[in-house]
């Protein structure tokens, strides 16, 4: 979304890690390449439009911000929440998201 004005799905290239080294090193190159590119973002490029699309067909277009709000930062955050279940019925304590959780003493 940052570095491009449009993303074809249909051409992206499939990641098949090998071991769990290979995707905590993947995640780490990308959290820090993510880092560097917000930083780097200005002000006329957030509000830029951005396309992502299946080939031909246009899923959504929108300005580069609000969608990554939408499809990067709430899709991680809805993910967060469904971990958070499955760790509670195991009966692991969840941590704080967005302040303290209701495992956490205040």
């Amino acid at each position: 979304i940052l570095t491009t004005d449009e993303f074809d799905v249909s051409k992206m290239p499939a990641f098949k890690p090998g071991n769990t080294a290979e995707r905590l090193k993947k995640f780490d190159e990308g959290s820090g390449e993510l880092l560097r590119l917000l930083e780097a973002l200005n002000w006329d490029s957030a509000m830029a439009k951005w396309t992502f699309k299946f080939g031909d067909r246009v899923i959504v277009e929108a300005e580069r911000a609000k969608l990554m709000r939408t499809m990067v930062i709430a899709h991680i955050a809805h993910h967060r929440a469904q971990l958070g279940v499955y760790l509670r019925i195991l009966g692991v304590p969840i941590p704080g998201s967005y302040g303290p959780s209701a495992d956490e003493r205040v």
